[in-house]
């Protein structure tokens, strides 16, 4: 099948890093996050197992450090908590930021649920980007039509059968690339520009990384703090009198970044395309964050579970038709990578249930069931030999003793029980390999 990923930007990168079949197929890479001579906004790693991971696999080493969150009202910095930051504020700030006259409701995520400071990777994006263009299969080309009918990327020079299709391109982009000219309409409608302006910072002192602007009095929504450099951001472009006016770095316009509300686009499932992050799903909520646990959790949902995963799964659904009330026990036997016998624990032929009559217990033990490796075992017979016991709970002495009786060769439990009766025999064992099961089933 072929599969392409629409984007450059650090969404494509990591959904291909994670998901080698897919090629992306755009004129440039890194996006937002190569700007050469500042950032544009705060631009950090979140913290979280799945990002640990992403820096784990591309064998980068980032300092985790405490980000201060800093809100400015009534011409006074401070904390959320310092100034009793309210919803009013947080609606007044989202009205600012998106240069609204009124909203309904306001997402809880603005102003970052007004958290005072977030725990991340200080990371060094243009390494990152480097890593991952490294890592992926990429055709340097600009898509100028696509048609959906027939699955088929348009290009000015070759084109593009696809099976599968990521968009990481802004939705207004993309419905304007199928011709879908009222959808573009709609999602640029609902996105506004932001502009960057950065400038050397020579007086103001602050323990704050980046301060969320609630007052009407300054132009700008928020001041973000990078070494030396203060980034202001403006809601569309700036007029010459709201401009700092004095040793000004930078300036750039990003067009359609700010999301007036999250339209949580999914793509198109008839074409076989999915969209994937903040600007081509059209919610704000979407970060680095979430889009690389979505590409890990993709591959996950597609991955071939192993055998382990396969046979212990099938021993717990065996496991189900046991009869003990004091616990359900499945098990199978598997050689040459074929089940040749299955067990539950139940009464002998002919004599009634623990569900019929209850246990009968001596010395902690159900005596009235025949145990399900047993039965598992009595099933194979000599077939058993060189095979592999797979159980739901750790054997127990008795049925371990019969196991390398048959010649098992390995026994795959799910979890322990009672595992330290069988101490003085695992110490003299020398017949069985003994493996807790470490899998997802």
């Amino acid at each position: 099948m072929t599969k392409y990923i629409l984007g450059g930007g650090i969404t494509g990168l990591i959904w291909a890093f994670y998901n080698p079949q897919y090629t992306i197929i755009s004129p440039d890479i890194g996006g937002q996050m190569t700007s050469d001579n500042f950032s544009l906004g705060p631009r950090f790693l979140i913290k979280t197992e799945y990002t640990e991971k992403l820096l784990k696999d591309l064998n980068i080493q980032a300092p985790i450090k405490t980000f201060k969150i800093g809100y400015c009202k009534n011409n006074i910095v401070g904390t959320a908590k310092e100034l009793n930051i309210t919803e009013e504020d947080r609606k007044n700030y989202f009205l600012k930021s998106r240069g609204l006259k009124n909203i309904n409701e306001v997402p809880i995520t603005v102003m970052n649920s007004f958290k005072d400071e977030i725990v991340g990777f200080d990371v060094e994006w243009n390494e990152i980007i480097k890593k991952l263009s490294e890592k992926v299969k990429i055709i340097n080309n600009k898509i100028i039509k696509i048609n959906t009918n027939e699955k088929i990327l348009v290009s000015g020079g070759n084109d593009y059968d696809y099976d599968e299709l990521i968009s990481t391109i802004h939705a207004s982009l993309f419905f304007k690339l199928i011709f879908y000219d009222t959808s573009a309409k709609k999602c640029e409608n609902n996105c506004k520009d932001i502009t960057y302006v950065a400038v050397k910072n020579k007086s103001l002192k602050t323990v704050f990384n980046y301060i969320y602007v609630i007052d009407d009095s300054f132009p700008f929504y928020r001041m973000t703090f990078q070494d030396n450099v203060v980034i202001y951001e403006f809601i569309g472009k700036p007029s010459e009198k709201d401009l700092p006016d004095h040793d000004i770095i930078g300036i750039k316009t990003v067009y359609g970044c700010k999301i007036i509300k999250d339209l949580n686009l999914d793509g198109i499932p008839e074409a076989n395309i999915k969209f994937v992050g903040r600007y081509a799903q059209l919610n704000h909520s979407i970060k680095t964050e979430q889009v690389t646990e979505m590409a890990i959790k993709n591959v996950e949902q597609k991955q071939r579970i192993s055998l382990d995963s396969y046979y212990m799964s099938v021993a717990r659904v065996i496991a189900l038709r046991g009869t003990c009330l004091r616990k359900r026990v499945g098990a199978i036997i598997v050689v040459d990578n074929k089940i040749i016998a299955t067990g539950y624990n139940g009464a002998p032929k002919g004599f009634k249930h623990c569900t019929e009559v209850r246990c009968n217990v001596v010395n902690n033990h159900c005596i009235r069931t025949v145990h399900a490796e047993e039965n598992a075992l009595l099933q194979a017979g000599e077939k058993a030999k060189g095979g592999i016991l797979y159980t739901t709970v750790s054997i127990c002495v008795w049925c371990f003793k019969s196991a390398v009786q048959a010649g098992i060769k390995k026994i795959v439990y799910f979890e322990n029980y009672n595992i330290n009766d069988l101490k003085f025999l695992l110490d003299e064992n020398k017949q069985i390999e003994m493996v807790k099961y470490n899998g997802q089933c």
